[in-house]
Order: structure tokens, then C-alpha cells, then sequence
């Protein structure tokens, strides 16, 4: 038996489980997880301005940005948006829950 292309094992996962789901979520299930960057909404400088914010974080706290780094990791799947809303201690899990 030829195994299924990626486009079959999706239909077939979207008859056996209905309920709308995200990409990550089906990728996270095969166990291939395929990340690919979205250009950013904010502009370049912006962008810098952050990257150069993380890089003195980093350099001033390792540890703890490695830290950081692996919390984020682990829990991507729960959203970016969820996570830092989370961090910056604005919601607790019951708030997210009831959105």
C-alpha cells in the first residue's frame, strides 16, 4: 500500500474528525510540525526595535530567556497571542477559556 500524500491524509482527517481545527493542530498530530514565517504586519523598524530589546534580555539573563524560549516552545500550540497575554499577567487561563 503506497503511503497516502498529505493531501489525502487531510481529507481523510477532515471526515473523521469534522470540528474546525488549525493546520498547526494537523501538523502537530502527524508529528511533522512545519512552521513557516508569515511576513509581519509591523514594519521594519519595528521590528529591529525588538529584536535589539530581546538581544539585551538575552545577554543580561540568559538563563531566564532560555527559559523563556523553551516555555514558548512547548506551548505554542496554544497561541502566541494566549501566551503573551499570559506572561504580561492581563488575563488568567479562566478568562482565556471564556473567550
Amino acid at each position: 500500500m503506497a503511503k497516502p500524500t498529505s493531501v489525502e491524509v487531510w481529507v481523510n482527517f477532515r471526515e473523521n474528525f469534522p470540528h474546525k481545527i488549525l493546520i498547526h493542530d494537523f501538523l502537530f498530530i502527524l508529528g511533522r510540525i512545519e512552521y513557516k514565517i508569515m511576513p509581519a504586519q509591523a514594519n521594519l523598524r519595528d521590528l529591529e526595535k525588538l529584536q535589539l530589546a530581546l538581544s539585551l534580555f538575552k545577554a543580561q539573563n540568559e538563563e531566564a530567556y532560555g527559559y523563556l524560549q523553551q516555555i514558548i516552545r512547548d506551548y505554542r500550540k496554544l497561541g502566541y497571542k494566549n501566551i503573551c497575554k499570559l506572561i504580561l499577567e492581563e488575563v488568567t487561563p479562566e478568562d482565556l477559556k471564556r473567550d
